[in-house]
C-alpha cells in the first residue's frame, strides 16, 4: 500500500482514494461532508495554487488549502 498523503502533497493530475478525513474540527468536517468529501470517494488532483481543485466523477469542488491539509489520500500507482 502506498504512502498516505494529503491533497497538498499530491501531485497534480494524480488520482486517489480519500482514506481519511484526519481532523476533529467539527467546522472543518461539517464542510467536507456538505461539499460530499467523505472517505471511499476517488478524486483527482486537478490544481494546487492558489486553491485546491478536485474532481470526483462529474464533480469539481474548490477547497481552501486549511481544509485540503486533513483530507488524506492514498494515490493510485
Amino acid at each position: 500500500m502506498p504512502a498516505l498523503l494529503n491533497l497538498l502533497q499530491m501531485p497534480v493530475g494524480k488520482t486517489g482514494k480519500i482514506v481519511e478525513l484526519a481532523t476533529e474540527n467539527r467546522t472543518i468536517l461539517k464542510k467536507l461532508l456538505a461539499l460530499g468529501i467523505v472517505p471511499g470517494l476517488y478524486v483527482t488532483l486537478l490544481r494546487n495554487y492558489p486553491g485546491i481543485v478536485i474532481q470526483t466523477g462529474f464533480t469539481t469542488v474548490a477547497l481552501d488549502r486549511t481544509a485540503a491539509v486533513f483530507i488524506l489520500v492514498c494515490p493510485e500507482a
